[in-house]
């Protein structure tokens, strides 16, 4: 786990969607990703739709939202995409970058 990085899963009402929220600066602006194909360029974003039953990504300021494919368990998702943030953000801070680098700063349009 990167020092210093929390990262918190919290329900939303959508019951397909569970928001990732942490105490890093993902992104300046937000970010709609549709697929794996639109993640293209952001390695973070990329990690998580690696991760079987991930539909959607949206990141914002300090959460990643995800929203899973229906029928998919959330006890399965939950672990992974928590781990692949915290992972992240350690290979981040062992290469001494800026955790803002991780993601391709978009202009808040969704892309498909």
């Amino acid at each position: 786990m990167a020092e210093g990085i929390e990262v918190y899963a919290f329900a939303t009402p959508h019951p397909n969607c569970v928001k990732f929220a942490t105490n890093r600066t993902l992104s300046q602006r937000s970010v709609s990703l549709a697929d794996a194909q639109a993640a293209e360029g952001d390695p973070l974003a990329k990690k998580i739709f690696s991760v079987p039953g991930v539909a959607r990504i949206f990141i914002a300021s300090n959460f990643i939202a995800v929203t899973r494919h229906e029928g998919v368990d959330w006890n399965d998702l939950v672990p992974q995409v928590k781990e692949i943030i915290q992972q992240h953000f350690a290979e981040e801070s062992s290469q001494q970058t800026s955790p803002e680098s991780a993601i391709l700063h978009q202009n808040g349009e969704e892309r498909a």
